[in-house]
């Protein structure tokens, strides 16, 4: 019976998810999934915050500025990666693999050991503190940048849900 109940709850709340997600789709039109931006694709950026021809290098010397910051930090974290088997973190900074997002933790189907997990976090903490005291100079290039656009693009560049940005502060979970 236990069983029986804990399906139905299961069905009820995939329905009530389904219905609100076709209600509430995250950008484009009802069931359209839009591939979300990020500001070190240069390219991309400057199509998706529509910049001029005057504007395309100046920010484009400021992305350079961030990339300086934040490769070192992806070229590190894919070390720890291929040591525990994980995907390379691609240079957006986007988990890859199965649960992918930014900070979603996909992992690409890797199992490990009590032991591994807690090393890789343990890892992965020192790296993510080793870079966060950079957060303000990302900030500043962020800050730079928006110096550069008009009204219409800063609301476009401070769009968190279609738009990303590098960070090295991330909200802490229990585990990895």
């Amino acid at each position: 019976m236990k069983k029986v109940f804990g399906f139905i709850a299961f069905l009820l709340v995939l329905t009530v998810a389904v219905s609100l997600f076709a209600q509430n789709p995250p950008t484009g039109q009802r069931g359209q999934f839009v591939r979300p931006m990020y500001l070190v694709e240069k390219d991309s950026a400057a199509k998706y915050l529509a910049l001029t021809a005057a504007q395309k290098p100046r920010v484009n010397a400021v992305i350079d500025s961030v990339l300086k910051v934040w490769k070192p930090y992806i070229d590190e974290l894919n070390v720890i990666n291929k040591k525990y088997g994980y995907p390379e973190t691609p240079i957006t900074g986007a988990a890859v693999g199965m649960g992918g997002g930014r900070g979603g933790g996909g992992g690409g189907g890797v199992t490990l050991t009590a032991e591994q997990r807690t090393a890789r976090t343990a890892e992965t903490t020192a790296l993510r503190d080793k870079y966060t005291p950079k957060q303000p100079l990302l900030d500043k290039f962020y800050g730079d940048i928006q110096k550069l656009l008009t009204a219409d693009q800063v609301t476009k560049f401070n769009d968190a849900q279609a738009f990303n940005k590098p960070t090295f502060v991330f909200a802490r979970r229990g585990g990895n």
